[in-house]
């Protein structure tokens, strides 16, 4: 018996019937004699200068990356664990690489590290370890959980570049019968969005009158008055903040406008100045809203 193939089937292909086929390539590649694959070439009198400015006290350490053609023609894949310190100060770091052409580097965080908390700058420099001469910048910006630093695809912006940290800051309670006062830390930069602070007046009969004011530490820089007095015996809530307009005692209620966009660098204060105050009038629950990047 034998098989007979239904009408309009092709017939069944043989051993060498069928074969594989490609398109022939329209660009050819050099097998030998290839040039350099980078133009960052390091010896063994240059090392990786790492620059860190930290304020993430959860973070004591940054992840380092790289790849290297070395001369033998081997593709070298390192790693380093570098610690660092937190507190804001400038760090100068530094390792020795491998002899060879560095394909690539990065940089990342070993811990949870918002944007605005970590700025790192990588360099060549030849010489004494951290303190030799820069030869070459290679890239530098902030690092964090969701984004490294990276060569060659990074970039090589400041650190005042883009977006920062949102923060909440606390201010802590002064005495009664005395002011509040805010002070931005060293190595930090606030774009302040607002602060609120609330006045509670003893029962002394008196007007008082809260005058706001922004400092550099030397030079008065801002100035923004209550446009209604307070009484005693009462609740007062103020939000200083940029974009409104300024309110008076409104419910007990009061509105300071803010310069736009508010920026204050390190030894920067706000304080306030109560006209009239009186020695059982207590500022409590003072909270500011402040981006926060690194400044050095």
């Amino acid at each position: 018996m034998s098989d007979t193939i239904p009408y309009g089937q092709p017939a069944p292909l043989g051993p060498n019937d069928f074969g594989s086929q490609t398109q022939p390539s329209l660009v050819n590649f050099k097998l030998k004699d290839n040039p350099p694959p980078s133009n960052l070439y390091v010896r063994q009198d240059e090392f990786l200068g790492v620059r860190v400015i930290n304020n993430n006290a959860a973070l004591t350490s940054l992840n380092i990356g790289y790849k290297i053609l070395l001369a033998n023609g081997t593709i070298l894949h390192g790693q380093n664990i570098l610690p660092i310190a937190a507190g804001g100060t400038l760090q100068v770091l530094g390792f020795n690489l491998p002899e060879g052409y560095v394909l690539s580097i990065f940089v990342g965080v070993t811990t949870s590290t918002k944007r605005g908390q970590c700025w790192v700058q990588l360099v060549i420099m030849m010489g004494g370890n951290n303190s030799g001469q820069q030869v070459s910048m290679l890239c530098q910006g902030y690092v964090h959980t969701v984004a490294n630093v990276a060569f060659p695809q990074g970039q090589t912006g400041s650190y005042l570049d883009g977006s920062g940290t949102m923060q909440t800051v606390v201010v802590p309670n002064p005495a009664a019968g005395a002011d509040f006062t805010l002070t931005v830390p060293a190595s930090k930069r606030w774009r302040l969005q607002s602060l609120m602070a609330q006045m509670t007046t003893s029962v002394a009969v008196a007007n008082r009158t809260a005058v706001f004011r922004m400092t550099d530490g030397v030079n008065e820089t801002w100035r923004q008055a209550d446009v209604a007095a307070m009484t005693g015996g009462g609740f007062y809530s103020h939000t200083i903040a940029s974009g409104i307009g300024g309110s008076n005692n409104n419910g007990g209620v009061y509105g300071i406008p803010l310069p736009s966009p508010c920026i204050m660098t390190a030894g920067d204060t706000l304080f306030s100045n109560t006209l009239g105050i009186q020695a059982g009038d207590q500022w409590s629950n003072i909270i500011a809203r402040v981006e926060e990047l690194v400044e050095f």
